[in-house]
């Protein structure tokens, strides 16, 4: 799912960065163009000129892409997991590398088609002179009285300077938000990972292990057992579960295999599994009337709280269920249900085979001897420490956050490439004005003061985008990666929020900084007599 999505993204935003280039290139070459069209070039021929550089530089950055990320992209993943594995064997991806390079090279072909388009359609004469400047116009803030009369003389410049250039405005907020989304859904996916182990197993399983058992004898062992805080008994058994009585046609019916616990006491299992609706803090308890399922369960069988789901019983027997509530699990998918509802539906009497068990202690010494002493005992079927699927998970979210620290990295790289390239066109583009500021006697630092309030305040509204966009990508991501038993949720940490906007902000500051020494040594007079 990443796979798909993150590399449309780049693909756009690159798009829009080669989008800006050749237009500024196009606009630059106006007298030229002029010239080819007056002494007979056709459309097409000036236009070749364009879209051969294009494709030029697209094919040979795609190669040197495509060695470097299939090469150092792979190693970096492939060492991430924290398993012996053989040394890495790279595959021949040629028609991988194909498709990559001919897409960037379509899209940014194109990007040059369209640059051209619009010089192309005048006359030679027209091209010949210097275009135009934008025509200034009131804006919307000089009808807000309050607003405007409270604005600077700087203030009321930059306003106007933002919205008289409005493409360069929109293509500007558009590439920041791009990559600051990238960023914050790399983070964010970092964030629903980390979250799910605290979620799952501090606040939701309470309990330390499971042991099952074929004879209740093994209760008094428990209960004189100093290791063990608490424990609970429960009936849990695996059933085929689905949304008809029936299942005829697999490919038409919802059907799951599942984990059922029946639990006696209610009031009790609520110290060793907490029910509750997720992101909320409304918390659920068993009753007689109806059976609790986890979200994951729910979504797949496509069913929600008061519909009628089907079941089976220890012994087989099928029947319907109500659901009560839909609950939080990101583990596994359960349903749970009272002692009294499940002899009540499937007319069967409780018995319990299972018992959950907190330790007085969390570590790994006691767990292993608990362990050993209770599988030794002959009524004892097997039992189950909810630590390994904590290691599992520990191991997973170590192995992905290699993997997201370089889709981070990537998305960095990406922003700062598109804040240089969209500061310095816009620099570029207004050459002769900032020559005209400086004549009139604007200091340097006053001089670009004038220049960085318009890119600060472009980047500060394209990071604000950005943070939304990259909020709808990592819910669309993490729902699309979401596998059997598992669902990772859509936590995101306010950090994450303040770390994407930061960074974004600091590479707006650093190519300002850079673009300072172009500023300071703009020549007046070579600049003011460039239409010459």
């Amino acid at each position: 799912a990443i796979a798909v999505v993150f590399p449309a993204f780049f693909i756009l935003v690159a798009a829009l960065v080669c989008l800006t280039t050749m237009t500024r290139m196009v606009d630059e070459q106006r007298g030229l163009i002029g010239t080819y069209k007056a002494i007979g070039y056709g459309k097409a021929a000036i236009a070749m000129k364009f879209v051969l550089y294009s494709l030029m530089a697209s094919l040979s950055g795609g190669i040197i892409g495509c060695i470097f990320g299939l090469k150092v992209f792979p190693l970096i993943i492939y060492n991430s997991w924290n398993i012996i594995m053989p040394k890495i064997k790279y595959a021949n991806h040629i028609i991988l590398s194909i498709i990559a390079i001919a897409s960037m090279a379509a899209v940014i072909v194109a990007a040059t088609l369209a640059a051209c388009m619009s010089e192309l359609s005048e006359v030679p004469s027209t091209l010949m002179r210097p275009k135009s400047p934008k025509k200034g116009k009131k804006i919307l803030l000089e009808h807000i009285g309050i607003i405007w009369k409270h604005l600077s003389f700087s203030g009321k410049v930059t306003a106007r300077n933002i919205f008289r250039y409005k493409k360069r405005f929109f293509m500007t907020v558009v590439g920041i938000a791009g990559g600051c989304a990238l960023m914050l859904a790399g983070f964010a996916i970092k964030d629903s990972v980390s979250a799910l182990i605290q979620k799952q197993f501090v606040q939701i399983i309470k309990y330390d292990a499971t042991i099952s058992y074929s004879d209740e004898s093994v209760l008094d062992t428990v209960k004189a057992d100093d290791r063990i805080d608490d424990y609970d008994t429960i009936h849990t058994y695996l059933s085929d579960v689905g949304n008809a009585e029936v299942i005829e046609d697999e490919d038409k019916q919802q059907k799951e295999d599942i984990t059922i616990d029946v639990v006696e006491n209610a009031d009790e299992f609520e110290k060793f599994i907490l029910l509750r609706k997720r992101n909320t803090n409304v918390t659920y308890k068993l009753d007689n009337d109806g059976i609790c399922i986890t979200e994951q369960l729910a979504g797949t069988l496509g069913v929600r709280a008061g519909d009628t789901i089907y079941l089976s019983s220890d012994s087989g027997i099928r029947k319907p269920a109500v659901v009560s509530h839909v609950v939080e699990m990101y583990t596994n998918s359960y349903i749970f249900m009272t002692a009294g509802y499940y002899e009540k539906v499937f007319g069967e009497e409780y018995l319990p085979n299972a018992i959950l068990v907190t330790l007085t202690q969390k570590n790994d010494d006691l767990q292993n001897e608990v362990g050993s002493d209770y599988l030794s005992m002959d009524n004892v079927k097997g039992i189950t420490f909810c630590s390994s699927n904590i290691e599992k998970f520990n191991n997973m979210i170590s192995s992905i956050n290699l993997v997201t620290y370089v889709l981070i990295l990537s998305a960095a790289a990406l922003t700062f490439v598109v804040l240089y390239n969209l500061i310095n066109v816009n620099v570029s583009e207004r050459i002769r004005e900032i020559a005209t500021i400086k004549v009139l006697g604007f200091f340097d630092k006053e001089v670009a003061a004038y220049v960085y309030r318009e890119n600060i305040v472009i980047s500060i509204i394209g990071s604000l985008a950005g943070l939304i966009l990259g909020r709808g990508l990592h819910l669309y991501i993490m729902k699309t990666i979401e596998m059997d038993n598992v669902m990772f949720g859509d936590a995101v940490r306010p950090v994450s929020y303040v770390y994407s906007f930061v960074l974004t902000m600091i590479f707006a500051l650093f190519v300002n900084l850079v673009m300072y020494n172009r500023l300071r040594k703009v020549p007046m007079v070579e600049s003011l007599k460039s239409v010459e």
